[in-house]
Order: C-alpha cells, then structure tokens, then sequence
C-alpha cells in the first residue's frame, strides 16, 4: 500500500489527497450568488461529515472505518458528483467556481474512501500549524538576545 500524503508534488509512491473542508469552503462563499444550489453542496457535504462523526463516535479503526466508509461515504460522494454534473450553470455564475474547484480535484477528494488512515480534510494539520504564523506576530520583537534564541528553538521544533 502506498503511503497518502497532503502534497501538491507528484511523487512517485505517493496519492494527492484532497481537502473537503476547503471545497465546502469554495461552495460556503458562492451562497450570495446562488443560495439554493450552494445549500445543497452544503448539505452533502455536511452529510459526509456526518458519517464522520459516527466513525469517530463508535471508534472505529482500520477496515471497519473503511467499510463503513464505503457503504455509506461512497454513494454520498457519488451522489454529489453526480449533482454537480448535472448542474448546469454559465461560466459567469460564481457557484461555477465552487463546482469547477470540485470537479478539478474529484480523485483526490476520493481518497479517503479508500484508505481508513486518510482523513477527510486537513482541518487537524492547519490546527496545529496556526500556533505558528500566530506567534511570529506575537514574537515579534523579543527585547533580548536570550528571548529571541527561546523563540528561535520554539518555532523550530517539529512538534
């Protein structure tokens, strides 16, 4: 099995996995323009989380996470796709944005229906990364020689 990695290189051994949370983003921000048809995505996009939450809230792990990721996750996510593809709109419609980043990205955002270890969004890795465009601001000015080496080793360690 290959190992599944957040990254926009194509490197060979590794699949490019998409984020669901930045497309309900991209369909969040057109509601103004389209507000019935963004409410759909919406609501598709919220009923896969649902069978997220259920899969964390029973504990499930490894191919049991999988199957239910599949019996439920996969036809919720087909059936989107479908939608979108029937959603005929212009070019100048900003709900067209929503889709078009959607259908771009349609194989990575698949992933996580086929490998339990792969989540459906990134939301736990910009959590842990904001501590640090947060701090530089906060560190900014350090006033001492001594704090700013203190700031140096903060900001550097990998955990």
């Amino acid at each position: 099995m290959s190992k599944v990695f957040w990254t926009a290189q194509k490197t060979e051994g590794l699949t490019h996995a998409q984020c669901w949370a930045h497309t309900r983003r991209e369909f969040f921000e057109s509601q103004d323009a389209d507000p019935q048809r963004a409410a759909m995505a919406l609501e598709m996009i919220g009923n896969l989380y649902a069978v997220e939450a259920e899969i964390r809230e029973q504990g499930l792990k490894g191919a049991k996470k999988q199957d239910v990721r599949l019996t439920k996750a996969k036809p919720l996510v087909e059936a989107f796709f479908t939608w979108m593809a029937d959603t005929g709109l212009l070019p100048s419609n900003p709900l067209s944005k929503a889709l078009a980043y959607a259908h771009k990205r349609r194989a990575g955002l698949e992933v996580f229906l086929s490998d339990a270890d792969v989540p459906i969004d990134t939301n736990h890795l910009e959590r842990g990364l904001r501590v640090i465009p947060m701090g530089r601001r906060a560190w900014l000015f350090c006033w001492t020689e001594l704090g700013a080496k203190q700031v140096g080793i903060v900001q550097s360690c990998p955990d």
